[in-house]
Parts: C-alpha cells; sequence; structure tokens
C-alpha cells in the first residue's frame, strides 16, 4: 500500500494482512518516512519507554535516536555502577527519562534555551556540553 500510495497509484488488487508494530505507521507515511521509521523502532527497542513518555522524544534527525540510545545506555551504566545493581531496559529507561532527560529538558525550557527544533534537539544539542554548563569554574588566580 504505501509504494502505491507513493507511487500515486489510487487502486491496487491486493490481499490484506493487518500487521501490528511498535512503531505506529500513519496513513500519510511515505517510503522518505521508513529510514526514520526504522531508527524509532531500534530507540524503543533498545529504550523501552512508557508510551506518554516516548511521544517526547522526537529528534528532528533521524541519528539523534541512535544518540539518545547511546546516552541513555552510558547513563544506565553509570547509575548501575553508583548502586551495585545492573537495571533492566524498562527500569534504567524510567529513571533516565525521569532524573536525567525530563529535568535537562525543563531546566532548558525554563531558561529559554531550548532554540529551534524540538525538546530532544534542545537535549541533543546540551549533552556534550551540559556539564560544563552545570559545574561552576573555580575563578581564575591571575
Amino acid at each position: 500500500m504505501s509504494v502505491a500510495r507513493a507511487l500515486g497509484i489510487k487502486q491496487i488488487e491486493a490481499h490484506v494482512i493487518e500487521v501490528i508494530t511498535r512503531v505506529g505507521a500513519s496513513r500519510d507515511l511515505t517510503i522518505a518516512d521508513l529510514p526514520r521509521k526504522s531508527h524509532e523502532r531500534v530507540f524503543r527497542e533498545r529504550v523501552p519507554l512508557p508510551a506518554d513518555k516516548a511521544a517526547r522524544i522526537r529528534p528532528s534527525d533521524k541519528l539523534g535516536y541512535g544518540h539518545l540510545a547511546e546516552a541513555m545506555e552510558a547513563w544506565a551504566f553509570r547509575a548501575g555502577q553508583e548502586r551495585g545493581e545492573l537495571l533492566d531496559r524498562e527500569k534504567a529507561a524510567r529513571e533516565w527519562f525521569d532524573t536525567e532527560y525530563e529535568p535537562v529538558v525543563e531546566a532548558l525550557r525554563e531558561a529559554n534555551e531550548l532554540g529551534d527544533g524540538t525538546e530532544t534537539d534542545a537535549y541533543l544539542r546540551v549533552g556534550p556540553e551540559r556539564y560544563d554548563r552545570l559545574v561552576v569554574s573555580p575563578p581564575d588566580e591571575g
């Protein structure tokens, strides 16, 4: 159906089987959308968030899903090391969202620093820099 729709074909003869996927596909899905959906699917397998939290994860660039999954997995590793326990993916995903992603996004929102794009874009943008922003450097003794 998606191929016929993308080619502008109005009618085709078909045997239809409904397929339920982890990542929904709306009627306006095009062939160009498939790489993004693939990245989103892999992200959701690696970071199994509840639906309401997952709905907030929307990077503008499809590669953002991979960067975000890496960030969550690194966070989960550090959290597990601190606690002396291995966090399962679901627990890690929920805790990462609640204690890392959401507070950073809210701080950016309050500081009016979300910038262009989505809240996820803002989180990804400041991720590498955020420790520099949060840590106060000692004054120069010059």
